[in-house]
């Protein structure tokens, strides 16, 4: 089913599967049954039909994923996110900031978003192990924002769940001394015109690291990840140590003990971190520190 909606952009019908699978159509139902048991598809209530695969939907959603020759609807934006890395090449999505009336397209290149910025991520209401106690509302509630604090203000105005936010984009993607990538360009043309400053408190503190002879295996990405979300608004500036560990480490998991310790020695090194020294409170960069860069 997944192949043939990626080569041919829909779904075969029951019959189609049947005769093709040499089944007789009860033995089919049968099949999508289990299927639907293992949660590897949704049925419609009244017939034993697709109406979810994941991460596809086989009716119309929010989110349509646009390919270079076919299109699909996804049931939520991480689901279209999964459609796009299926596809591969250059997808957009189309979709709309927290599910109200402004549009937002998102470029994805080989399963890597290409224009999504700091602050940006995805809202899961409901965590993902009881998202099968009633899949749809789940997946009707993971939803693009700007930032944790638009996430906050829309769970308030709606009576919904707070859950946790995880970035589309984070420092496990680029460096912020890398003059190559598109992303900090990216970044500096929505910045606002004070935010840009954080750029040079950032390269600040790669150069007291190395010229300490400090070799931290991770101060690249804890240095990137804190340049860019000090430039969160008010409440929001920086981040925790447990927002750091997970920017930094991504899908190369290190042990929180060991990830510490790193954090500490970069902590220690840089002159212009703000924050606790014990680690428990918000880390960040500020703004009024660029004066001292040029003394």
């Amino acid at each position: 089913m997944i192949r043939s909606l990626l080569d041919q952009g829909a779904c075969p019908s029951n019959s189609h599967l049947a005769y093709a699978l040499g089944l007789t159509p009860p033995a089919l139902n049968i099949l999508m049954q289990d299927l639907e048991a293992l949660h590897g598809v949704v049925l419609h209530p009244h017939a034993p039909e697709p109406w979810v695969i994941h991460p596809f939907s086989l009716t119309p959603t929010l989110n349509w994923v646009e390919g270079q020759k076919h299109g699909w609807w996804a049931p939520c934006i991480w689901c279209a996110l999964g459609v796009a890395t299926l596809a591969g090449g250059d997808v957009r999505i189309h979709t709309r900031w927290e599910a109200e009336t402004e549009p937002l397209v998102i470029h994805v290149r080989d399963g890597q978003p290409q224009n999504a910025f700091s602050g940006t991520c995805v809202h899961f209401a409901i965590p993902p192990a009881r998202a099968w106690d009633n899949v749809h509302r789940h997946c009707s509630l993971v939803l693009p924002f700007r930032s944790e604090l638009d996430i906050r203000d829309w769970c308030a105005r709606y009576n919904q769940p707070r859950g946790e936010a995880v970035p589309l984009l984070t420092p496990a993607d680029f460096f912020v001394d890398d003059p190559t990538c598109g992303v900090q360009a990216l970044l500096m043309s929505i910045a606002a015109a004070e935010q840009e400053d954080l750029l040079a408190v950032a390269h600040r503190n790669l150069d007291a690291l190395e010229s300490q002879g400090l070799n931290i295996p991770l101060s690249r990405e804890v240095i990137t990840s804190l340049w860019m979300r000090s430039m969160s608004p008010d409440r929001a500036v920086g981040a925790t140590r447990p927002e750091l560990h997970l920017d930094c480490t991504r899908d190369k998991p290190i042990d929180d003990n060991t990830f510490r310790d790193q954090l500490q020695q970069i902590r220690d090194g840089c002159t212009n971190i703000h924050g606790g020294k014990d680690l428990e409170g918000r880390l960040w960069f500020a703004l009024h520190e660029l004066s001292l860069i040029h003394i």
